[in-house]
């Protein structure tokens, strides 16, 4: 890659392109997007080998390739790594707010698809009293006593 910086820009500028129609976790194994011929022995020689023109000819556009890759795969472990990377650039600006907006579109997209009201219901309550005031019904409306009773 040192030898051919142009080869390097090429492949970078490609696979930029293809990451901007790929948005997060579209590369990984429970999407309906992915593709059978991006097996994971595929995609691992991908991503070592944006990890080594990362560390040949670090910018932010490839810092940002990287994690962009690494967000398409849902690789929690790839994302940590590169989100270490940048945060060794902290003085360093990044044009990251097509990527943020990304994962925000699909963020919410997945929360309209599987998101439920949350329903809490209180099951048990361990009171000492014997009144009418201390069950659960009432555990979260009466102040409680300094001996557990409600």
């Amino acid at each position: 890659m040192e030898t051919n910086p142009a080869f390097v820009q090429t492949v970078l500028h490609n696979t930029q392109k293809a990451l901007q129609h790929m948005p997060p976790l579209s590369l990984s194994p429970g999407s309906t997007d992915f593709s059978t011929f991006l097996s994971p022995n595929v995609l691992e020689e991908v991503d070592s080998f944006l990890v080594r023109i990362t560390s040949c000819c670090s910018t932010p556009e490839v810092e940002l390739t990287l994690l962009a890759f690494a967000l398409a795969r849902g690789s929690i472990a790839k994302v940590m790594s590169s989100l270490c990377t940048i945060t060794d650039h902290l003085d360093t600006r990044y044009d990251a707010s097509s990527l943020i907006s990304s994962m925000a579109s699909v963020r919410q997209n997945l929360l309209l698809k599987y998101g439920k009201p949350l329903q809490l219901t209180l099951q048990a309550c361990d009171v000492k009293g014997k009144e009418d005031k201390s069950g659960p019904e009432n555990l979260l409306v009466e102040p409680w006593t300094r001996d557990g009773k409600c």
